[in-house]
């Protein structure tokens, strides 16, 4: 598996998520300034409704961007024992079933599939990335989640 084929296929994803998100501003530009959106009385607050979407989704689509630049500009290091921001990490649960995860730099929760394998972006901010980057080949931990425990076990670090 070649890190910077891994690297390319998330940007694609992301270039996709970000032309999602850019339809989605246009749209709520132009129903926030369409004639029909001027109020017709003080309760008519479709037009101010619609301002705040068409708010939201500019917001959205610089996030997205961030996203897409965080990931044009990361090099693929390839660190075989310790997780870095970068590394494509295989987990075993206590089920013993395989989980990989991207560590990137932004953009957690993304799934992708590349080469036939479902693999989810964490970052450093969530809960499982700041204990993967403790973490190296052959490490266990336990993982709180709400009620629930979770144990990992590292199998590999790419």
């Amino acid at each position: 598996m070649k890190k910077q084929a891994l690297i390319d296929c998330i940007c694609e994803v992301l270039e996709t998520i970000l032309q999602t998100a850019k339809d989605s501003a246009l749209r709520a530009h132009e129903t926030a300034t369409h004639k029909e959106s001027v109020a017709e009385n003080k309760y008519d607050t479709f037009g101010l409704e619609a301002s705040y979407l068409a708010h939201g989704q500019a917001t959205r689509v610089k996030e997205c961007e961030a996203d897409l630049l965080a990931y044009q500009n990361l090099i693929g290091q390839d660190s075989k024992q310790k997780i870095v921001v970068g590394s494509l990490v295989t987990l075993a649960d206590e089920k013993e079933k395989e989980h990989r995860f991207f560590l990137g730099p932004k953009a957690g929760g993304v799934k992708i599939n590349f080469e036939a394998v479902d693999i989810m972006i964490v970052t450093p901010l969530s809960p499982l990335g700041s204990r993967l980057l403790e973490c190296s080949v052959g490490d266990e931990f336990e993982l709180k989640l709400g009620n629930n425990n979770r144990y990992y076990f590292v199998v590999s670090v790419r």
